[in-house]
């Protein structure tokens, strides 16, 4: 099932950034998987200073900070607040919304929901290198 819903993701991916340019933010960077909280903290020094589609990626991110902690309510309640915004927004926004929207619904047995884990992190690393133009994901 995960490389069944990596490949649409990945797809889909691949449609909505294809030749946009390289993208400014640095997600990668502000992130350290073993301490959500602290990844949120930079997350939002980084919030601070954006704007635009910035903004909106670095609360998808913030989201998902809280999914990794299993506080989804929170997670959801941030993705609600840049809902209206995102059909607006540029692909890359757009994209991880929806993937943590997904996580956050957390309307999946544990074991799916570790699945889709796996396929946010593939998608997650397919969006950046296409965002910045890599076609070599590995």
């Amino acid at each position: 099932m995960a490389a069944s819903l990596f490949g649409r993701f990945a797809l889909l991916a691949w449609i909505l950034l294809g030749g946009q340019a390289a993208m400014a933010l640095d997600i990668a960077s502000l992130w350290n998987y073993s301490d959500p909280a602290a990844s949120e903290q930079r997350f939002r020094q980084a919030l601070a200073g954006a704007s635009g589609d910035d903004a909106l990626e670095l609360q998808t991110q913030i989201a998902r900070t809280y999914g990794l902690r299993q506080r989804f309510a929170e997670a959801r309640q941030v993705l609600a607040g840049i809902e209206a915004a995102i059909p607006r927004a540029a692909a890359q926004p757009q994209v991880r919304y929806y993937l943590e929207l997904a996580e956050a619904s957390n309307y999946v047995s544990y074991q799916t929901l570790a699945e889709l884990r796996l396929v946010h992190t593939h998608c997650a690393r397919l969006v950046t290198a296409l965002a910045r133009g890599i076609s070599d994901t590995r």
